[in-house]
C-alpha cells in the first residue's frame, strides 16, 4: 500500500480519527497500523497490530496481516508464527499468511517449497508475488521460466530492474530480505542498474 507523503498524512488522519471514534474495533486499529507500517513507523505499526490482535484475537485476517507485517519488518519467528496460528481458524488461508510463509521459505533456502508457494500466489496482481517467483527461479538455476515471469513483472513496471530494490525499501522491507530477493533476481537475470 504505497502512499505518497501527502496521501499517506492524509491516510494517517482518517486511521487515527477512525480509532478515535471506534477505540475497541479490531479493524480500525489494524487499519491505522498498515497506514503507520506504510509510514515507516514500523514499531508504532506493530504496537497498534497487536493491539488489533487483541480486540479480536479470532479473526484470522488481522493476525495474518500483522504477521506479514512482522516479517517485513525482520522480525521472522513473530512473523512466521502469527501466518501458522491464522491458519489454524480457516479452511483456506489469508493472503497475507501465504505470502508470509512463501517468503519465508524463500529466505530459510527451501526453494522447492518456495516455488510452490509462490506459483499460488503469482496468480494475484500482487508485484511480490511475481518478484519472489522470479527471484526462486533464479535461484533454482531455472532461467527461462525466471525471464518469464521477469517478462511480465518489467511490462507492468519497465524501470523494474532499476527500481525493485528501491520500492522494496521504500515499503519498509527489511534490508535482508531484500537482499536475499535481489540474490534470486541477479541470478534469473535482472541486471541492476
Amino acid at each position: 500500500m504505497l502512499l505518497s507523503k501527502d496521501t499517506s498524512a492524509q491516510a494517517l488522519e482518517l486511521a487515527n480519527k477512525a480509532v478515535a471514534l471506534a477505540p475497541y474495533s479490531a479493524c480500525a486499529k489494524m487499519v491505522q497500523s498498515m497506514v503507520l507500517f506504510d509510514s515507516g513507523k514500523i514499531d508504532a505499526a506493530i504496537t497498534s497490530g497487536y493491539r488489533a490482535m487483541s480486540f479480536n484475537p479470532a479473526n484470522s485476517a488481522i493476525v495474518a496481516k500483522l504477521g506479514l507485517l512482522l516479517f517485513l519488518s525482520g522480525r521472522w519467528d513473530d512473523g512466521v508464527g502469527l501466518a501458522i496460528k491464522s491458519g489454524l481458524t480457516d479452511t483456506f488461508p489469508q493472503a497475507d499468511a501465504a505470502l508470509t510463509l512463501a517468503l519465508d521459505a524463500y529466505r530459510t533456502g527451501q526453494y522447492d517449497e518456495s516455488a510452490i508457494r509462490a506459483r499460488q500466489l503469482n496468480d494475484s496482481d500482487n508485484d511480490i508475488a511475481g518478484i519472489l517467483l522470479a527471484a526462486t527461479l533464479g535461484q533454482r538455476g531455472e532461467i527461462a521460466e525466471a525471464a518469464a515471469v521477469l517478462a511480465t513483472l518489467r511490462k507492468d513496471r519497465p524501470d523494474f530492474d532499476a527500481k525493485f530494490r528501491g520500492d522494496l525499501s521504500e515499503q519498509h522491507y527489511a534490508p535482508e530480505l531484500i537482499n536475499s530477493l535481489q540474490a534470486g533476481l541477479v541470478k534469473a537475470g535482472v541486471a541492476l542498474r
